[in-house]
């Protein structure tokens, strides 16, 4: 599955305009994003790009480079310079702003899914996300990734709306949960939880 191409679809077709990225890394997500959406007016790009001593991730690299990651993403998305905010720093640090659209691909644990799908609800239309898959997606050396099934109880305590497409999550609120987008990733999307599909009852 292309990330994406849905992702894209999904925001053409919703025509949304303002967008949050939460776990920017190298800037990719955000320059295919912008490349493909020309309805974004403001898009929103959230991490702490620092080392995090409290982080069991791969991802979690030293000071210095970060600074080159944080250059590549700034790099990437220069040519839409005008539309992008950065926000350093965790989701505890920010302050996130009211949008359409929050696309969650941070820290993957269970504290860091719980704290950034918490701090960001409240904030947005339509929350999706990466990563809906197993727990032990970088092995047991390093802490799991909770992302499943912590979005989809969340989901189900907050009562919206939830549907799983490959690894990609996506929850709305009820009033604004409509997508008639590329519908070969599953017939529709529903307004309720599938529990049948997530835990097989």
């Amino acid at each position: 599955m292309d990330r994406f191409a849905f992702w894209a679809d999904f925001f053409n077709a919703n025509e949304v305009r303002t967008v949050t990225e939460i776990g920017v890394w190298r800037g990719e997500f955000a320059e295919r994003i912008l490349s493909s959406c020309p309805s974004i007016e403001r898009y929103y790009l959230v991490d702490p790009w620092r080392h995090l001593p409290d982080w069991n991730k791969p991802f979690n690299k030293g000071d210095d480079e970060f600074e080159d990651v944080l250059a590549e993403a700034r790099r990437r998305v220069s040519p839409f310079a005008s539309r992008c905010v950065f926000l350093r720093g965790r989701t505890t640090e920010v302050e996130l702003p009211e949008v359409d659209f929050t696309y969650v691909d941070g820290d993957h644990t269970l504290r860091g899914i719980s704290i950034d799908l918490i701090r960001a609800w409240p904030k947005t239309k339509w929350l999706g996300g990466d990563d809906f898959g197993p727990i032990w997606q970088h092995g047991a050396k390093f802490e799991p990734s909770m992302v499943n099934p912590f979005a989809a109880h969340f989901a189900e305590a907050v009562g919206a709306s939830f549907q799983i497409f490959g690894n990609q999550y996506l929850m709305g609120r009820d009033d604004a949960f409509a997508y008639d987008g590329d519908t070969r990733l599953l017939p529709h999307i529903r307004s309720r939880c599938r529990w049948e599909r997530l835990f097989g009852y």
